[in-house]
């Protein structure tokens, strides 16, 4: 099923990871070791510790937990890439039926797909290698497509399109194949 011709890969996880991953311990390493340096020179100038002494632990705290998650984060990505090579996902295929979707901006639940009796929600804002890629954003699960989706526990690993599907061609596409 993997050699397919009649279907194109638009998606495959990676291993090389979503740059938000990157960017939270960085964050919180930086906060943690603000926060430390001004507890360190509050005691070393002896200054009131309890008057305003939030700031510096809100920091340190903040810190540590976005360094825990990004660990936690990075785990996940590790499992999910491992489950894909190895083969421990399931593949449906069907009609995307799209019940629901995100607005670019966010503030609303991602996009809500059916194909056949599995439904996926796909949220741009998720961090992680997993397909995040919603309508309002370009992504290729529309209405009406024939897809082939390779899938964990609700986490999207792979889509393939049908080639000769003429409800895959995106819409300016098609619009460019009727002018001619």
């Amino acid at each position: 099923m993997l050699g397919d011709s009649a279907f194109q890969t638009v998606f495959e996880i990676n291993n090389s990871g979503d740059h938000r991953l990157l960017l939270m311990p960085v964050a919180g390493m930086f906060a943690t070791l603000i926060g430390s340096i001004i507890l360190i020179i509050r005691r070393k100038r002896k200054m009131a510790f309890t008057k305003g002494i939030y700031l510096p632990w809100i920091l340190v705290i903040t810190g540590l937990f976005c360094v825990t998650l990004s660990f936690v984060l990075w785990n996940k990505a590790n499992d999910l890439f491992d489950i894909y090579t190895k083969g421990r996902y399931e593949i449906i295929e069907g009609r995307v039926q799209v019940l629901r979707k995100q607005h670019f901006h966010g503030h609303s639940p991602g996009d809500l797909i059916k194909i056949n009796d599995s439904q996926f929600v796909i949220d741009y804002f998720t961090i992680g290698p997993e397909y995040k890629k919603t309508i309002s954003r370009g992504g290729a699960l529309r209405d009406g497509v024939f897809a082939r989706i390779y899938h964990y526990k609700g986490d999207i690993l792979r889509i393939d399109l049908k080639k000769d599907d003429d409800e895959n061609v995106r819409p300016t596409e098609k619009k460019q194949n009727e002018l001619y």
